[in-house]
């Protein structure tokens, strides 16, 4: 008979390049546009067919320069294979605390973590407890045991990237 196995595993589409709080924003980084995905040429036939204002402000809006907070999520959305990467470097370094399964404790930690381009974690706490102590003692320490972390790609922009990740430990429903 095959008991099943309490699943533990890292929220991968929340993974998540750190927002800045509206007291860390400057004005004028409030007010950069983000980049849209380009229009498929079925969405422009179908944009120009209906005249609307919307396509030159898409155009806009992509032509604009890539900077600050926008060019981060641009650029961390470039670069798919990374952030699986990542989340896969952290799955696999995620264990269950025994006592924690024998009391039936899940929750969600929200680790904050702040790496340089190799690999190597410079910052870490918990963001967001999970309301119990052992799991987040270990939302930690996957992160230790995980590291160096895979390096970012070249087209990465800046020297160091911070994250806000979910790791969520749910038991297997009996």
């Amino acid at each position: 008979m095959e008991v099943p196995l309490p699943k533990a595993k890292v929220a991968d589409q929340q993974l998540q390049p750190k927002r800045k709080s509206p007291e860390e924003t400057t004005p004028q980084e409030a007010l950069e546009p983000v980049e849209e995905p380009p229009l498929t040429e079925k969405e422009e036939s179908v944009a120009m067919d209906r005249n609307t204002p919307e396509t030159p402000q898409r155009a806009e809006s992509a032509a604009a320069p890539q900077s600050g907070l926008a060019a981060t999520l641009v650029q961390a959305n470039r670069a798919p294979q990374w952030r699986d990467s990542l989340v896969h470097a952290l799955n696999t370094a995620k264990r269950y605390p025994n006592r924690s399964r024998r009391l039936r404790q899940e929750g969600m930690s929200y680790l904050y973590f702040k790496m340089n381009r190799e690999g190597k974690v410079l910052d870490a706490h918990i963001h967001r407890s999970s309301s119990y102590s052992l799991l987040d003692k270990e939302t930690l320490a996957l992160l230790k045991r995980a590291s160096p972390l895979p390096k970012p790609p070249e087209s990465a922009q800046g020297e160091t990237f911070e994250f806000i990740v979910p790791v969520e430990f749910k038991l297997a429903s009996p």
